[in-house]
């Protein structure tokens, strides 16, 4: 399968009715999980969304979603409160959990600055996860890899080597990773500043603990989800883990850069 198979693929399921559950059921529990780019939360969501029993804590805010639900009704402009009613009658599990995968400037881009406005689409929800990862620089390559390819996920069955073939090309560009990293720097101290702003509560979550400790995570945000252990399963890890040695091979030279123990000119021709 290609990588344009991937995403697409990818995007038709989680618009599809296919995926909604059976019945709309009234919302009991609500939780968002509030993140960065790459900081794990597409593999949160849709092992969360697999267990049956967490609602589908989709990325709702995604300007590619909020296009595709517009135009497939023939519209011009997005009515949020019918989108977010709709996805929310659609993507409560049948024991009335709803969760949302939410990111700042996604939720910039729609709001234009008016925190006060989205606000409540965080704070009044039961539960806030902040996922987030610790190792910058490894999110800043990743993020850097990822935008290289408009690449972000791909399925578990796709092989290290298929993976290996989508990214061997791209060039290091220590540039454009500090650019990235300055990114998820600002998206990190945006979120600190809302929820201390708007006094949100939130439990923190580390990627590199996550991606350790996938089975218990994922035990422990049920259990403050109210959930008894007795009515899921965790589902087998749903999505491929797309760094490899070409991320640390990038890492590896980008420290070597920021240090100075490594000479950034000694490459360039003609130098005496």
């Amino acid at each position: 399968m290609s990588k344009e198979s991937w995403k697409n693929q990818a995007f038709e399921d989680q618009m599809s009715a296919a995926r909604d559950f059976p019945h709309e059921t009234a919302i009991k529990t609500r939780y968002a999980i509030c993140c960065g780019h790459r900081t794990g939360s597409n593999l949160l969501s849709e092992a969360l969304y697999k267990t049956g029993v967490a609602g589908d804590p989709m990325e709702y805010f995604n300007l590619r979603f909020l296009s595709a639900f517009t135009q497939a009704r023939g519209k011009e402009q997005l009515d949020m409160a019918v989108y977010l009613r709709e996805m929310r009658k659609r993507r409560t599990s049948t024991n009335g959990v709803f969760g949302i995968n939410v990111k700042i400037d996604q939720l910039n881009s729609l709001y234009k600055n008016n925190w006060p406005a989205c606000a409540p689409l965080v704070k009044d929800n039961d539960l806030v996860v902040y996922l987030y990862r610790r190792d910058k620089i490894r999110q800043a390559i990743s993020v850097y890899i990822g935008q290289s390819r408009d690449t972000f996920n791909a399925p578990a069955d796709v092989s290290d080597e298929q993976v290996r073939e989508l990214i061997a090309d791209i060039p290091y560009d220590p540039a454009l990773i500090s650019q990235c990293l300055s990114t998820c720097i600002q998206i990190e101290q945006a979120w600190f500043k809302f929820f201390e702003q708007f006094d949100i509560p939130f439990i923190p979550l580390a990627y590199e603990d996550f991606a350790e400790n996938y089975e218990s995570t994922l035990e422990y945000l049920l259990s403050k989800l109210g959930v008894p252990a007795k009515d899921f399963e965790i589902p087998p890890a749903p999505l491929k883990k797309l760094s490899n040695e070409i991320n640390e091979d990038f890492r590896s030279r980008f420290l070597a850069y920021m240090e100075g123990s490594a000479d950034p000119l000694a490459s360039l021709p003609g130098r005496i």
